[in-house]
């Protein structure tokens, strides 16, 4: 996964006597190497305040599942397995 953004941000304040301005402008790139058990269609990213969040699934055959084991002396008394 790339992640590339572009900063353009100006700010100029003005007083009586004075003048202070200020400019920030550049592109940046960052990438992340995702294990093969990522599901890409499932990706969700949300920028808030400055911070960009991202949210990463695993596929539905990596998922852990729980498989129920019944005894064989008992079928009414399912034992549950992690």
């Amino acid at each position: 996964m790339i992640i590339r953004a572009e900063r353009t941000h100006s700010h100029k304040e003005e007083k009586a006597n004075w003048l202070w301005s200020e400019s920030l402008y550049g592109s940046f790139a960052t990438s992340l190497l995702m294990p093969d058990d990522v599901d890409p269609e499932s990706i969700r990213t949300v920028y808030s305040n400055g911070v960009l969040s991202i949210e990463v699934a695993k596929k539905a055959w990596a998922r852990p599942r729980r498989i129920p084991i019944q005894s064989a002396g008992s079928a009414a008394n399912p034992v549950k397995a992690a």
